[in-house]
């Protein structure tokens, strides 16, 4: 019986402090009058598109004068994802263009992400690393009719995040001339 109690009581206080963490963050708590301490209220949020272009304003400046961005939708926890980094990398380089953002946009925290890459040994230089929190790559899934995460996902989005593309096919080499020729051949 203790063993249980050793593994239970810890295991209910994790899910207790991820519940505390999920209200933290999806709402506020105002002091109001006397009758009651608190009063909660919900954030309202702009769609997946608003809010993701507002995230890219504050932490990337220089991609919101790109007129294309291409985002990867990756997971740490998968492995064709993590492959495909270097060669989204470089198939970035060989692309003509300079009015073409590229993001690695992934539901993992910022702290996570940061360890995953240092650990991984992944650098890139012409992507940039965005946790999403999972607003905009859930809106997206919703917008498209996917029900189940299945990473990874390619879009590319004009500068009033409009999705020009769409694909969730794994890139397997940095000279995919259907990709290039269609990021090319944008207006």
């Amino acid at each position: 019986m203790k063993f249980v109690v050793r593994i239970a009581l810890p295991i209910s206080l994790i899910f207790n402090v991820y519940f505390l963490y999920q209200v933290y963050e999806n709402y506020q708590f105002h002091k109001i009058t006397s009758n009651n301490l608190f009063s909660i209220k919900k954030i309202s949020f702009p769609s997946g598109t608003n809010y993701l272009l507002n995230r890219l304003k504050k932490e990337q400046p220089q991609l919101i004068n790109k007129n294309y961005i291409f985002i990867n939708i990756w997971n740490i926890g998968c492995g064709p994802c993590i492959k495909e980094m270097p060669i989204l990398d470089s198939l970035s380089l060989n692309i003509n263009r300079k009015d073409i953002g590229y993001v690695f946009l992934t539901e993992n925290s910022k702290d996570l992400i940061t360890s995953f890459l240092k650990r991984k040994k992944i650098i890139t230089e012409n992507f940039v690393f965005i946790n999403d929190a999972n607003d905009y790559i859930s809106s997206v899934l919703n917008e498209k009719g996917i029900k189940n995460k299945a990473y990874p996902i390619q879009l590319i989005i004009d500068k009033n995040g409009t999705i020009i593309h769409f694909d969730r096919d794994i890139i397997k080499n940095s000279k995919d001339t259907a990709l290039i020729n269609l990021i090319e051949n944008l207006p």
